[in-house]
């Protein structure tokens, strides 16, 4: 697989079975393959599945991310203040208590979980453009059926679940700190 922004090609590494990522690459190698075969294949789609986890789709989706959160939390945000009786305004200048209210740890949860969705939603755009599965980020019943016959399934989904709560952890510590 290569990436389209750099031109790097990664290496080729023998295929374990029992290696999930092993097995993904080369799931994804073959979807890239079919999309792409003369017959019935799509070079739209097989361009857009060999550029899925290139550079620069990754820092567009991390641009769209934040873009996003951003504008989701101020569409909740600020009604959500304004329904609490407070105003955005005192005495012609910017409420302070603003910044207080939205610092309380209900709301910084509502933030991080406001942004969080909209990462979602962005994994779901780049899965749902390419034509892919949820499995292909280790997700859905697929992924769960075939963990069942992968020797260290469990350590691996485990220590992705680790990944995924120290990177919740982290995500609400930045969040706190913007």
């Amino acid at each position: 697989m290569e990436d389209t922004f750099t031109g790097i090609q990664q290496a080729t590494a023998p295929v374990d079975l029992r290696d999930p990522v092993a097995q993904w690459r080369r799931e994804w190698e073959d979807d890239v393959a079919a999309a792409g075969a003369p017959e019935g294949g799509d070079a739209r789609l097989a361009a857009r599945r060999r550029d899925y986890g290139s550079y620069l789709f990754v820092g567009l989706d991390l641009v769209l991310a934040f873009v996003g959160s951003q504008l989701l939390a101020a569409i909740v945000l600020f009604p959500l203040f304004l329904a609490t009786g407070h105003s955005l305004f005192t005495g012609g200048r910017p409420n302070l208590d603003l910044v207080t209210w939205s610092e309380t740890p209900l709301m910084l949860l509502l933030g991080v979980l406001i942004g969080d969705s909209v990462m979602v939603l962005v994994l779901w755009y780049r899965l749902a453009r390419g034509k892919l599965r949820w499995s292909m980020v280790g997700l859905g019943t697929r992924f769960l059926q075939e963990a069942r016959e992968r020797a260290g399934a469990g350590k691996a989904m485990l220590f992705g679940l680790a990944i995924g709560v120290l990177a919740l952890l982290l995500s609400a510590v930045l969040e706190a700190a913007f």
